[in-house]
C-alpha cells in the first residue's frame, strides 16, 4: 500500500467514525478550548510525507524550484529584524550578530525547513549569566509529541524528542552512539548543562485550527510531481527506442551462403562506412514501428496539477514563459503576490515570538531593562516591541520609490533606519560611513562651519 493509499484509507476511517458518533445537540454551538478532539494525521503518515517532500526538494527540479524561489523572496536581500527600543535592538543584534547562530543560513534553512516539513522547531539554549541566546534546529520526525495546556489548546508547555546522539570516539576513529528520550520545558536547566537554560520555539503552516502538526507544502502535489516526473522518463525512454535501429540484410543464395556472409559480417558496419556488393545482398536499416501519439498536452496538465498544487505561476515555477504573454503574466502575478504576503506574516509571527524570547531571557538574565521605552521615553507594548522588514516582492521603480520614501520622510510616517532599509541600505553601515566622511572633511577643512540655516537640514548623524 502506497503513500496515498494510506492516506485514504485513514480519512474513510475517520469518516466512518464520525458517523457513528454520538452527537450532543448542543455541541455544535461551541468551540472547544481543550485539545481532545484536535484533527491530526498518523505520525507515520506526517514523518513519510516529509520524507517524500525531502526527496522531491532534492530530486525533482520543480519541486526544488518551489522552494527555492518562496525562500528568495521571504529572505532575500532586504530582511531585517529591529525595535523602537534601544535596549531591545542590542539584544537581537546580539542574537543575529552572534557567529554560532549562523543568522544568514539560518533564516534561509528555517524557511526551507518550514516548507518542507510543514513546520520547525528551534530550540534555544540560554546563558543564564548573560542571557545570551543561540538557536539549532530539530528535526521534526524527533518530536514524537506536543504537550498542551488542558484548558488551551493553544498554549505549547512542552515537547517530547526522542532521538540519537552520536558521541565521537577520542581517537575520531568512529561513534558510539546513544538514545534519548526527553521532555523540553520552556526555562527549564539542560540536565546536561545546569547553566543553560532551554526552551523553544514552534511554527508551522497554517491548516486548521485544532491540528497541531503542520503538513508540508509538497503534500498536496507529490503525486503529481512523481506522474510527471514518470511520463518524462517514459517519454525519454520511447525516444531512444525510436532513434535504435538493425540492420536487415536479404542474401540470396544457398544457407551455407547465408552462414558465409553472417561470419565475414559479424559487426555492424561504422557509419560512412562504403558497402560494395552486388544484387544478391540487400542492406537495410530498420527502426522500431511505435505508434505513440504525441503527449505534449498530457505533459502539461500533469505539469499544471504541480502549479497549482505550489501556488506559484506556471512561468515563475518551471522557467518556461512561452505559453505566458503579458496578460496572462500580470493575472497569474496577483495571487503569487498574496501568496508570498502570506508567508511574510507567517515568518513575521515566527520571528516575533523568537525575538520576543531573545529579549525577555536578556531582560531575566542579561543586562536589559525590564521597561521598554522608544527615543521619547513611551513605554513599547510586546505587539510592538519586534518589526520585520522584508525585501521587495516586485522589481523596484527606483525613481517611484525614491519619491516615496521623501513623502514618507516629509509626513514623518517612518523613522530613517526603516527608510534606508526600504531603500536597500545597511543603516548601521551608512551611518557609520557618513559619520566617517563628515569627520575627515572637516579635519582637512577646519575652517569650514556651515551655517545653522544648512546644517537643520543635515541628518542627526552628521550634525555637531
Amino acid at each position: 500500500m502506497n503513500i496515498f493509499e494510506k492516506a485514504k484509507s485513514y480519512f474513510k476511517k475517520e469518516s466512518g467514525q464520525i458517523a457513528e458518533a454520538t452527537i450532543d445537540s448542543e455541541d455544535n454551538l461551541y468551540t472547544r478550548l481543550t485539545g481532545n478532539e484536535s484533527k491530526g494525521l498518523p505520525d507515520n503518515y506526517l514523518e513519510e510525507i516529509r520524507e517524500q517532500s525531502w526527496a522531491a526538494f532534492i530530486t525533482n527540479p520543480i519541486g526544488k524550484r518551489q522552494i527555492k524561489t518562496l525562500t528568495s523572496y521571504l529572505v532575500g536581500r532586504g530582511l531585517s529584524v529591529s525595535s523602537l527600543s534601544k535596549d531591545a535592538q542590542r539584544a537581537i543584534d546580539r542574537f543575529v550578530k552572534e557567529k554560532e547562530n549562523y543568522w544568514d543560513m539560518f533564516v534561509r534553512e528555517e524557511s526551507n525547513r518550514i516548507q518542507i516539513d510543514g513546520e520547525a522547531f528551534v530550540l534555544l539554549f540560554i546563558n543564564r549569566y548573560d542571557g545570551s541566546v543561540i538557536a539549532r534546529d530539530i528535526e521534526p520526525n524527533e518530536i514524537k509529541e506536543i504537550f498542551t495546556d488542558p484548558d488551551d489548546y493553544k498554549k505549547i508547555i512542552g515537547i517530547k524528542r526522542a532521538y540519537t546522539r552520536r558521541i565521537p570516539h577520542p581517537d575520531f576513529s568512529g561513534y558510539r552512539f546513544e538514545y534519548i528520550e526527553e521532555v523540553i520545558q520552556p526555562g527549564i536547566p539542560d540536565p546536561r548543562n545546569r547553566n543553560i537554560i532551554r526552551d523553544f520555539v514552534y511554527v508551522k503552516i497554517p491548516t486548521v485550527a485544532t491540528m497541531q502538526r503542520g503538513i508540508p507544502d509538497l503534500a498536496s502535489h507529490l503525486y503529481w510531481l512523481k506522474q510527471f516526473r514518470g511520463i518524462l522518463d517514459a517519454r525519454v525512454a520511447l525516444n531512444k527506442f525510436r532513434a535504435a535501429y538493425i540492420w536487415d540484410v536479404t542474401i540470396q543464395g544457398t544457407p551455407a551462403d547465408v552462414e558465409d556472409f553472417r561470419n565475414k559480417n559479424s559487426k555492424p558496419p561504422k557509419p560512412g562506412t562504403i558497402k560494395i556488393h552486388n544484387q544478391s545482398v540487400t542492406w537495410e536499416a530498420k527502426s522500431p514501428n511505435i505508434a505513440a501519439a504525441d503527449a505534449k498536452d498530457d505533459i502539461r496538465s500533469v505539469k499544471l496539477m504541480a502549479v497549482a498544487g505550489s501556488g506559484l505561476p506556471e512561468h515563475v515555477l518551471t522557467g518556461d514563459a512561452s505559453n505566458a504573454n503579458y496578460s496572462s503574466t500580470e493575472q497569474a502575478t496577483l495571487p503569487f503576490i498574496k501568496g508570498v504576503e502570506d508567508y511574510q506574516d507567517l515568518f513575521e509571527f515566527f520571528f516575533k515570538d523568537l525575538f520576543g524570547k531573545v529579549i525577555y531571557y536578556g531582560q531575566r538574565y542579561g543586562d536589559i531593562p525590564e521597561r521598554l521605552t522608544d527615543e521619547n521615553g513611551k513605554e513599547i507594548d510586546g505587539d510592538n516591541l519586534v518589526v520585520t522588514t522584508f525585501p521587495e516582492i516586485q522589481p523596484k521603480d527606483e525613481a517611484k520609490q525614491a519619491q516615496a520614501i521623501q513623502v514618507y520622510e516629509t509626513l514623518g510616517l517612518a523613522s530613517k533606519e526603516t527608510l534606508s532599509t526600504r531603500a536597500g541600505f545597511n543603516w548601521e553601515h551608512e551611518k557609520k560611513k557618513m559619520e566617517e566622511e563628515e569627520a575627515e572633511y572637516r579635519d582637512k577643512y577646519p575652517e569650514y562651519r556651515p551655517d545653522e540655516e544648512e546644517e537643520e537640514q543635515w541628518p542627526d548623524s552628521r550634525k555637531k
